[in-house]
């Protein structure tokens, strides 16, 4: 059989401005999917397609050539796919888990998930970085998901209390009359957020594996595009999508979200190739960073009626993420 020989792609970006711009990345994608107002199920189809476009993309750059499509030949193409499989399910549970549970419950359960069991498990197979500025960082970054879940919370909760007293006010319901509310499925979400941090986790460790050994970083990112809209193809379908069409704009913001996501995994599995991919990934987990500036700057999610422990509890969750994310970056001096 044909033997693929691993090439090493040439770095767009040097490694610790990559890990920040994939922080940055992977922070930006959710306002994408929030301003499509949409049910993800129909944007994850173009999200697909952005990813695959990027991805290809981004790996025939590096190379300044077509030779990276030249992977879907080989044997090591099959557990490249696997790894990108795997992403796809994953950002599917983790959508589901957010419209289920939303984004104070689920994110904190995944995010927790995939910083507790990823960076360890990575650093295992490619040991590079300082283990202890890295144990800091991970505690760092699990204290600010802690704080940012309870901030959200208490804001959600200060809302709610809001409407039901504007709605006591405003109408006056009969107690028998008044139909039963479902409650939210809050085990089914959880139990989604944990998978899908379980498999964020994973589907880095088979890159930790084959690359540079096996296959280079850009045949990697080829066979990983092919896995990933193959088994967007396969599960979507599976799924009681609503039947309205998919409108251009959300079309066009699924398939930005998906570049954005995309490109930002390259920029971190590149800057792992220098500094580690347990160090590299680690970074780019501390995107609710930059979600959490979203709220505040762009989605006012944080206004002046806002408890005063929201507040503080947010002020914790930016110290610690840049406290997580200098560990990290210490790390891998």
């Amino acid at each position: 059989s044909q033997q693929l020989l691993p090439t090493k792609a040439m770095v767009l970006v040097s490694p610790r401005w990559s890990a920040l711009l994939a922080l940055v990345l992977w922070g930006s994608w959710p306002n994408l999917v929030k301003m499509g107002e949409d049910s993800w199920r129909r944007m994850f189809g173009f999200w697909a397609l952005g990813s695959v476009v990027t991805l290809c993309g981004a790996a025939c750059l590096s190379e300044m050539s077509l030779a990276p499509l030249l992977v879907l030949r080989s044997v090591a193409a099959l557990y490249c796919g696997a790894s990108g499989a795997i992403a796809a399910v994953a950002l599917m549970l983790l959508l589901e888990a957010l419209e289920s549970v939303g984004l104070a419950s689920a994110c904190p359960v995944g995010l927790g998930v995939e910083m507790a069991i990823g960076t360890p498990a990575l650093y295992l197979i490619d040991p590079s970085g300082g283990v202890s500025w890295l144990c800091v960082g991970v505690v760092c970054a699990l204290i600010a998901v802690v704080a940012n879940a309870a901030s959200k919370s208490r804001i959600e909760t200060a809302v709610e209390k809001t409407l039901a007293v504007v709605l006591a006010e405003s109408v006056v319901v009969d107690e028998e009359a008044r139909p039963l509310v479902p409650r939210p499925r809050t085990s089914r979400g959880l139990g989604l957020a944990a998978a899908s941090g379980l498999l964020f986790a994973a589907w880095p460790l088979v890159e930790a594996v084959l690359v540079p050994d096996v296959v280079g970083l850009p045949e990697f990112v080829v066979a990983f595009a092919a896995g990933f809209v193959l088994a967007t193809s396969v599960a979507l379908p599976c799924l009681a999508a609503p039947k309205r069409p998919t409108t251009c704009d959300a079309a066009g913001l699924g398939f930005a979200a998906g570049s954005v996501w995309a490109l930002g995994a390259f920029l971190a599995l590149q800057a792992g190739q220098e500094l580690g991919n347990a160090v590299a990934l680690s970074i780019t987990r501390c995107a609710p960073l930059v979600s959490a500036t979203y709220g505040v700057l762009l989605w006012d999610e944080v206004t002046d009626s806002a408890p005063v422990s929201a507040k503080f509890l947010l002020v914790v969750t930016f110290v610690f993420y840049l406290a997580a994310v200098a560990a990290f970056y210490r790390s891998g001096e």
